[in-house]
C-alpha cells in the first residue's frame, strides 16, 4: 500500500477517532462503559497521530526544519 492510498485510510478514522475523544470524556462522567471508551480511545488516538505524522514526515521535515534564508 503506497502513503497517499494509507493516509486516505488513516485520516477518516483519525478523524473519527479525535471526534469521540471529548464525546466519551463527557458522557463517560456518568457511564463507566464510555469511561473505558475514552480510555482506549485515546491510546488509539495518539497511535493514529503518530502514524499519520510519520507518512508526512518528509513533509514535516521540509516545511518545519529548512535553513534560515533558504
Amino acid at each position: 500500500m503506497n502513503r497517499i492510498t494509507a493516509l486516505k485510510i488513516l485520516n477518516p478514522i483519525l478523524f473519527i477517532s479525535a471526534l469521540l475523544q471529548p464525546v466519551s470524556a463527557l458522557v463517560g462522567l456518568e457511564h463507566e462503559l464510555f469511561a473505558n471508551i475514552h480510555i482506549y480511545n485515546g491510546i488509539l488516538l495518539v497511535i493514529l497521530i503518530l502514524t499519520h505524522l510519520a507518512l508526512n514526515f518528509k513533509w514535516v521535515v521540509q516545511n518545519y526544519f529548512k535553513p534560515r534564508g533558504a
